[in-house]
């Protein structure tokens, strides 16, 4: 296959959800107050996407160009029920009793633009379940963590593409700074954070890359 068409095929096969990505490692994103970063995808040289994550307070947004235009998405989401736990001051300030709120989760709809035609986006998120929806496009993705006694957090994720007809399980590592994932696609993506910094390397079909830049710190 030659170069050019090559390169134009990895774009194309970027996810239905690229205005606003559902793989895993974007997850500690979402919560950030901004994002912005290059990413590389196949065989030739360059930047074939760049994009910018944006949040205050409910409201989130943000956009992707890359060769074949303009992507953006706008998303408002609000907390559910709050509970409420009762923490103790310390012994200085009397003993009283301070109540913390504590949200059970969140869920966010909103509108994006793919390039091609308007999209509705879901999103949820409910104790270590993630989930996220784009009903136009047939595409969903289901996301699981849980903490282990070494440190790591476990991941396992699932998306599917029902105009393609794929299906797609990835397993992953995750600790602060450092994130390890694989797909049954053959896709793998090794996530590294430090300050400000958020470098990734992959691999697959085609070779990826990204480098980019984040405020604030990854729950």
């Amino acid at each position: 296959m030659n170069t050019p068409l090559f390169w134009l095929l990895s774009l194309l096969a970027l996810p239905a959800a690229a205005q606003r990505g559902i793989d895993p490692w974007l997850d500690a994103l979402h919560p950030l107050p901004a994002a912005v970063w290059l990413e590389h995808s196949g065989p030739s040289p360059g930047w074939t996407s760049a994009q910018v994550w944006l949040r205050r307070s409910n409201l989130s947004g943000g956009a992707q160009l890359t060769p074949l235009g303009l992507q953006g998405w706008m998303m408002s989401d609000v907390a559910l029920k709050t509970r409420e736990r009762s923490k103790p001051e310390s012994a200085t300030a009397g003993g009283s009793v301070r109540t913390l709120h504590q949200e059970s989760g969140r869920v966010g709809l909103g509108l994006g633009w793919d390039g091609q035609e308007p999209q509705i986006l879901a999103h949820a998120v409910m104790g270590p379940w993630t989930a996220q929806c784009i009903p136009l496009r047939g595409t969903w993705a289901v996301s699981w963590r849980q903490r282990q006694t070494s440190g790591w957090m476990l991941l396992a994720h699932a998306n599917q593409d029902l105009r393609a007809l794929r299906t797609e399980w990835i397993v992953g590592l995750e600790k602060p700074g450092l994130g390890l994932y694989a797909s049954s696609l053959g896709r793998w993506r090794v996530v590294y954070r430090r300050g400000a910094l958020r470098i990734a390397l992959g691999g697959g079909q085609t070779a990826w890359s990204s480098l980019g830049f984040q405020t604030g710190t990854p729950p």
